[in-house]
């Protein structure tokens, strides 16, 4: 007997998906697919009541991770999904309608933001997703939060304060923030190897064939290209670093084009635009891998002088034990919504 394949096996959604054949993406720089699949849990309540309107939960993954991975099996543990199927059906979780964004690429991420060096993954997901999702969804436009971890909390602070009247509600767990401690030290470790490949076609080279992601300080290599092409990107799709090759000196043309996107920076830019939140939710570990407690730090206090509404939260973990915390955002969600 062949049955239809349903994994996984939910007790408070059915699974879809959000099929886009994205203009923004096509001829990006990386021949990237333009064709993405989000994966989108559908409340099982609004098969009862399909005219109620209902909150959505954006997710943005992390760098390395993308929306469908959410869905994978992790053998001794609940993934994304079946964790937050048990918080819906112990009240602690609200029934909502998820969206898992697509924004994988060639590098491993895009930082949700339009980039001459990545491609126009803002545009794709507030030009083309966001409209797809909230024309053809019964969704209440006043209880919609964006949310993710590390590169997705990043994200989350970037749409949200750039299109607070799309998302009143905004959950950082770890944000990329407070560059110089969070990016600098990864450039520094990753250029004895940026060297040894010479240019962008060299390194390419290495990533197709698989000889970076496998390297000890793989992601670590990864996460300085993706990002000096996310924030430093030049005309021939190339990119500059912020730190001299030869001599370790910032270099601070370039340095100041990567702090132009760090939260630290820009919140305080779009202050007018982050008192339009409704509420705001930011976590980080006090031992995170990426120092970025920092970051969070600045951020709490950007918003605290802003009279932004803040639930703020330093744990005794790492960078790395976000599965154990999300019910907690979770939690906060359905009280919130409730």
């Amino acid at each position: 007997m062949i049955n239809e394949f349903q994994w996984p096996a939910l007790e408070n959604f059915i699974l879809k998906s959000v099929v886009i054949d994205s203009p923004s993406l096509q001829d990006n720089p990386w021949k990237d697919s333009p064709v993405r699949h989000n994966p989108l849990l559908v409340p099982r309540i609004h098969l009862d009541r399909p005219q109620e309107r209902l909150p959505l939960v954006v997710v943005l993954s992390g760098f390395g991770g993308n929306g469908p991975k959410y869905l994978a099996d992790k053998g001794f543990e609940k993934n994304f999904v079946q964790q937050l199927d048990e918080c819906v059906s112990d009240r602690k979780g609200p029934e909502a309608f998820y969206l898992f964004v697509d924004a994988w690429t060639f590098w491993g991420g895009s930082q949700f933001i339009n980039s001459k060096g990545m491609g126009r993954y803002e545009d794709y997901l507030m030009k083309e997703l966001m409209p797809t999702v909230l024309t053809n969804l019964p969704i209440d436009h006043s209880r919609v939060c964006v949310t993710g971890v590390s590169s997705g909390g990043y994200g989350a602070l970037h749409l949200a304060s750039s299109y607070p009247e799309v998302f009143p509600y905004v959950a950082a767990m770890a944000p990329d923030s407070f560059f110089e401690t969070c990016y600098l030290n990864d450039v520094y470790q990753s250029i004895p190897f940026i060297v040894k490949c010479k240019d962008l076609k060299g390194l390419m080279s290495q990533h197709k064939q698989g000889k970076i992601a496998s390297r000890k300080d793989g992601f670590t290599i990864l996460n300085s290209v993706c990002m000096a092409l996310c924030y430093s990107p030049t005309s021939d799709h190339g990119f500059e670093l912020p730190i001299d090759t030869e001599t370790g000196e910032i270099r601070e043309s370039v340095w100041r084009k990567w702090k132009e996107h760090d939260p630290v920076v820009f919140l305080k830019e779009r202050k007018t635009a982050v008192k339009k939140w409704q509420k705001s939710y930011l976590e980080v570990g006090i031992r995170d891998n990426f120092n970025l407690f920092f970051g969070a730090r600045h951020i709490r206090d950007i918003l605290n002088k802003n009279s932004v509404a803040l639930d703020y939260t330093e744990f005794d973990g790492t960078h790395f034990d976000f599965h154990e915390r999300r019910p907690e955002l979770w939690n906060w969600l359905a009280n919130e919504w409730r």
